[in-house]
C-alpha cells in the first residue's frame, strides 16, 4: 500500500488526532435533546459518522505503521492512542440506542417522513427498537465500549513476542543456504519442494516456540 494515500506525513496525522479529540468534546452539546426533533436526529447521527470516518483513518494508518515496523515505539505509540480514541468515542455515543428505544416506532416513523435525509439510518434506528428489551442499559454500555481499548492487549503483547522479541533460530537448508527461521520463513518453506527443507523449517520453528508456552 501506499502509506501517503491515508496521511502524507505522521505531523498531519497528529493534526488529525487532536481534531478528532476536539470533536469528541462536542458529543454532549449534540446529544442535549437530540431525538426532539428530526434535525437534532440528524445532527447527532452525521457528527457520529464524522466521527467514525476520522477515527478509522487514523486507526489504519497507525496499525499499517506499527504492523511494518513492530519495533518503532513511535508508531506503538501512535496505534495506542488510535486504539483508546476509537473505545472513547464508542463509549461516548453508548447512549444512541437506548435514546431511540425510548422514543419509539412511532415518533421514528414520524421522523424519517419529515426529515429525509435521515433514510440511510433508518435500519439501525429501526434494529434498535427491535432489540429493545435485550438491550444492556445505557451506564452498562458505556462500560463495556470503553472496555475495548483493552480488550487485546494480550493479542498485541503476543504478537510483539511472536514477531520481534522471541529469537529466530538459524537453520540450513538442504542446498546450504541459511535462513531465520521466523514465521515468514516458516510460511514459505513448508510448502517447500523439498522435504527434507520442510520438514527441518517446521520442527526448528514449533521447537523454538514450544520453549514459550508459557509466555504465550
Amino acid at each position: 500500500w501506499s502509506i501517503e494515500d491515508i496521511y502524507p506525513s505522521i505531523a498531519a496525522w497528529e493534526k488529525d488526532s487532536l481534531l478528532l479529540r476536539e470533536m469528541i468534546e462536542r458529543i454532549p452539546d449534540a446529544a442535549r435533546d437530540w431525538t426532539t426533533t428530526p434535525a437534532g436526529m440528524l445532527a447527532m447521527w452525521q457528527l457520529r459518522d464524522d466521527l467514525y470516518q476520522k477515527i478509522f483513518r487514523l486507526y489504519s494508518y497507525a496499525m499499517h505503521q506499527n504492523n511494518v515496523e513492530l519495533s518503532n515505539d513511535q508508531f506503538a505509540r501512535m496505534f495506542g492512542e488510535a486504539r483508546t480514541l476509537l473505545a472513547k468515542i464508542s463509549a461516548k455515543l453508548s447512549f444512541m440506542k437506548s435514546a431511540i428505544r425510548e422514543l419509539g416506532p412511532g415518533k421514528l416513523s414520524e421522523y424519517l417522513a419529515r426529515e429525509p435525509r435521515l433514510a440511510p439510518y433508518r435500519f439501525g434506528m429501526e434494529e434498535a427498537i427491535r432489540l429493545g428489551k435485550h438491550l444492556l442499559p445505557q451506564p452498562q454500555q458505556e462500560i463495556i465500549r470503553g472496555s475495548e481499548a483493552f480488550a487485546d492487549t494480550f493479542r498485541v503483547a503476543a504478537g510483539i513476542l511472536n514477531n520481534l522479541e522471541m529469537p529466530k533460530p538459524e537453520l540450513a537448508l538442504a542446498d546450504g543456504t541459511k535462513i531465520r527461521v521466523d514465521y515468514s520463513a516458516y510460511a514459505k518453506y513448508r510448502d517447500s519442494d523439498n522435504r527434507a527443507d520442510r520438514e527441518a523449517v517446521i520442527r526448528t520453528f514449533w521447537e523454538n516456540r514450544n520453549g514459550f508456552l508459557a509466555t504465550f
